[in-house]
């Protein structure tokens, strides 16, 4: 069961080193103060997260998917008579 909890703790630390990169570069790029800088990131990045698409959410899943987006990349272009 420790494993699971050290998986957690460093999990939230590459999270809030992300933010925290995030932040720096949005006030190295554009003249934000540091509070409006995080409130940015803070309604960005959150929800985006964990959004793994156009490969689902699963891991184990996505070379199966990559082929099926692909598929379906490669029908959209023959259907439209570009192939």
């Amino acid at each position: 069961m420790k494993g699971c909890y050290v998986d957690l703790r460093v999990k939230r630390r590459y999270h809030a080193c992300l933010e925290k990169a995030a932040v720096q570069r949005l006030r190295m790029m554009r003249s934000v103060e540091e509070k409006e800088a995080k409130q940015i990131v803070k309604d960005v990045f959150r929800p985006c997260r964990y959004d793994l698409e156009p490969f689902g959410e699963d891991p184990k899943f996505i070379p199966k998917n990559k082929y099926i987006f692909n598929d379906y990349e490669r029908y959209q272009r023959w259907s439209k008579g570009t192939a």
